[in-house]
């Protein structure tokens, strides 16, 4: 075989800072199915693009998570990328307000396949899921009445979603109102709220 050229090089160290040992595995995968689609698929992406200055690499993860959880059709590359970007410095708590994020725009279906992501993300990566899942408390959720949070407020309407249809009118408005109104959880700054929602569009 032959070495590979510098644009793998970069790919595949970039590719290995994301996840220690994803170069071997994925170059593997990918050189089994035809030698060429090494340098075509990791070279383009990870050298051409995600190598690329202008935005820092933890904001490129939370912007990929954004973008595949609103594709719902790419669930090992989400949880790929969930874990790749805890190890650029992402919080779990930062994660689970990009799913949230995607609910508001994406629907809660595919809110609900990035809830199953993370939560084998974050166990792959040993940290530990609190001892309720984040889809028992939105089950759990208590009404608008008895809410002492915005962030229960959005569990609670989050619920409702779930038990009545897809996202629309007065409910999609509740979620975006409290969304912007809750303050209890960390979460991503305005600018970074932003950035996801253009990559999930």
């Amino acid at each position: 075989m032959s070495a590979p050229s510098d644009r793998l090089t970069r790919a595949l160290s970039l590719l290995d800072s994301l996840e220690p040992g994803a170069p071997e595995r994925v170059q593997g995968n990918l050189e089994a199915f035809h030698p060429d689609t090494t340098e075509l698929v990791l070279g383009y992406a990870f050298a051409d693009v995600v190598g690329r200055d202008g935005i820092d690499l933890k904001t490129r993860e939370m912007m990929t998570i954004a973008m595949l959880a609103a594709m719902g059709t790419a669930q090992g590359q989400l949880e790929f990328h969930m874990r790749a970007a805890m190890n650029t410095g992402v919080s779990r708590e930062e994660i689970v307000e990009v799913v949230l994020q995607v609910s508001v725009y994406a629907g809660v279906p595919a809110c609900m396949n990035a809830i199953t992501a993370a939560k084998k993300a974050f166990e792959a990566a040993g940290k530990a899921w609190a001892s309720l899942s984040f889809v028992d408390h939105v089950a759990n959720a208590r009404s608008p009445t008895h809410c002492h949070s915005a962030a229960s407020s959005i569990l609670y309407t989050l619920r409702v979603a779930l038990m009545t249809g897809p996202l629309q009118g007065p409910t999609h408005r509740v979620i975006v109102a409290n969304w912007l109104r809750k303050t209890k959880w960390p979460r991503p700054c305005h600018r970074g709220r932003h950035l996801g929602v253009v990559a999930g569009a």
